[in-house]
């Protein structure tokens, strides 16, 4: 498996911080096309390294986008916001089998 490695945004960070952390982000099934602020990405999995402080805490709003690459999918969106408490994720999970978006918050 091959991994691709983007950074996104602005980071704030000084030479006692703690390395950025990378979020990787997953669609089920495998291989759709990933955009993050509209920007594309690449095919999922891809890695990413989301706008962050040093506290590895969102420093700004982001719109991830799933868009499906086979029939029978369904694009997905997901939006973190920098609401000043959002930890920066690990892993995003993205089922784009559902024709629905999940709910807030979920």
């Amino acid at each position: 498996m091959t991994a691709l490695v983007i950074f996104v945004g602005c980071s704030h960070y000084s030479a006692q911080s703690p390395k950025p952390l990378k979020t990787q982000i997953v669609t089920f099934p495998p291989g759709g096309a990933i955009k993050i602020n509209g920007r594309y990405l690449g095919v999922s999995p891809v890695e990413v390294t989301l706008p962050q402080d040093a506290q590895r805490r969102i420093t700004e709003t982001v719109t991830i986008e799933a868009e499906p690459r086979r029939a029978r999918q369904h694009p997905q969106a997901r939006v973190i916001s920098q609401a000043g408490t959002n930890a920066v994720p690990i892993r995003i999970m993205i089922d784009m089998r559902s024709a629905t978006p999940p709910e807030k918050g979920g």
